[in-house]
């Protein structure tokens, strides 16, 4: 998965990644809350290659988890230390080292 990455009215920016766990800033580009910002904790799943009816194609990848596996692969947060406490843990739970040397930690 590339970063950074426009979706949804919002800007997605890693702020750190351990193996397939990430730290995401989440920015709205909504008129009403243009520059509010909340905090993900992701485990990129894999996603399947997939080709368009037009012939395009899209290799196999790593993506977000699905809206049912929120709760499971994926959190949201208000806090930036409720955030980073939930990526340590699940970088932890993974065996992988965050990139950025223990941000938040």
């Amino acid at each position: 998965m590339k970063f950074p990455f426009n979706r949804g009215g919002y800007r997605h920016e890693l702020v750190d990644q351990a193996g397939k766990v990430c730290l995401v800033r989440r920015v709205s580009t909504h008129r009403m809350s243009k520059g509010s910002e909340h905090w993900e904790v992701v485990i990129l799943r894999p996603v399947e290659a997939h080709t368009f009816p037009d012939g395009r194609t899209v290799p196999a990848c790593d993506g977000y988890p699905s809206p049912t596996g929120w709760g499971q692969h994926g959190w949201t947060y208000t806090a930036l230390e409720d955030a980073c406490r939930r990526f340590h843990e699940q970088a932890s739970l993974q065996g992988a080292v965050p990139l950025a040397g223990g941000f938040g930690a």
